[in-house]
């Protein structure tokens, strides 16, 4: 039986911001003509404390990643094992994002005093560990996303805001360059900088992740039904297979968690590398009972960096046949 998180998604409006996988892979030398992934070795790193979803900078020397109940965000260099907190905020992990010299991220606060409730959008300096807030608001800020021409997006409530990070500046959605999604149980709302459009995948299940392939096609996870190959543009929808929580390197490739429960625990989570036409498939998790979740690629194809239930951070190293 498979098994969905749920209790995960976080219903704070009408519709829901379901993060998408910001890490594409653009380097295309490793991506020609090749008809298999291997698993050359997978490296499990000793790094204190319980860490998940785990994302890889740029340049792909560092890992970004958070703990349980997202509490901080932390930045571990693969060459020498530095550690370094870039926030101890509670929940910042729950919404961030990397650019070249900062991390952008936002942090709640509550005043049990007067019962109120503030959320900012922060953008933390890389080298110096200066912050600044960008934006704050007595409502819930969600989906933090960077896209093309210095652009950041989040949103608040059902509402986008887009930040131009070079000047400083908010901009119309028409000047928006890039994509995102907001959800509502079965219905998915696209924007872009030429409109919002909104569509219904289905009438009776509940849409539990959206991961972008290009502009005219999304991978959409139903809770029940599995996984469908959405064009935002035309409407059409078509089932794929039973794949859940994908995130796509760019390459015609993604990863994706199977789970299975023994009643109401979990037994089997693990990861696979799964072409989408579905030619290859290359489990990553080799042993049923590690446990595994949270794939993301590096940015040159090479590396899927991944953790398990018990907070460790592994790293598988690929080669392309």
């Amino acid at each position: 039986m498979r098994s969905v998180y749920l209790s995960l998604l976080v219903i704070s409006a009408l519709f829901v911001f379901i993060a998408c996988g910001e890490n594409r892979n653009n380097s295309s030398a490793a991506f020609s003509g090749y008809t298999d992934v291997v698993v050359d070795s997978v490296k499990m790193f000793d790094i204190e404390g319980k860490n998940i979803h785990p994302v890889f900078s740029k340049d792909d020397k560092y890992l970004f990643f958070t703990r349980l109940r997202y509490e901080g965000i932390y930045r571990y260099e693969l060459a020498t094992g530095r550690l370094d907190t870039i926030t101890s905020a509670d929940r910042s992990g729950y919404s961030f994002a990397i650019d070249n010299d900062a991390l952008f991220y936002v942090r709640y606060e509550y005043n049990a005093a007067n019962k109120s409730r503030k959320s900012e959008v922060i953008r933390s300096d890389m080298s110096s560990g200066e912050e600044e807030i960008i934006y704050e608001v007595a409502h819930r800020i969600q989906g933090v996303k960077l896209h093309e021409d210095n652009q950041l997006s989040f949103f608040v409530r059902d509402s986008l805001f887009v930040y131009d990070t070079q000047t400083g500046s908010f901009l119309n959605q028409k000047d928006f360059v890039g994509q995102t999604y907001l959800i509502s149980k079965g219905k998915i709302r696209y924007i872009t900088g030429e409109g919002t459009t909104e569509s219904t995948i289905s009438e009776n299940d509940n849409i539990v992740y959206v991961e972008p392939v290009s502009s005219d096609s999304l991978l959409v996870n139903l809770a029940k039904k599995g996984l469908f190959l959405f064009n935002p543009n035309t409407g059409s929808v078509d089932s794929m297979n039973t794949d859940f929580f994908p995130k796509y390197n760019g390459h015609d490739l993604y990863a994706y968690t199977y789970q299975a429960t023994e009643g109401h625990k979990i037994d089997t989570s693990r990861i696979f590398i799964k072409s989408l036409s579905g030619d290859i498939e290359t489990p990553v998790s080799t042993d049923r009972l590690n446990l595994d979740e949270h794939p993301a690629w590096s940015h040159n194809g090479r590396m899927l960096a991944y953790n398990n239930f018990n907070g460790y951070i592994k790293i598988a190293y690929l080669s392309y046949k």
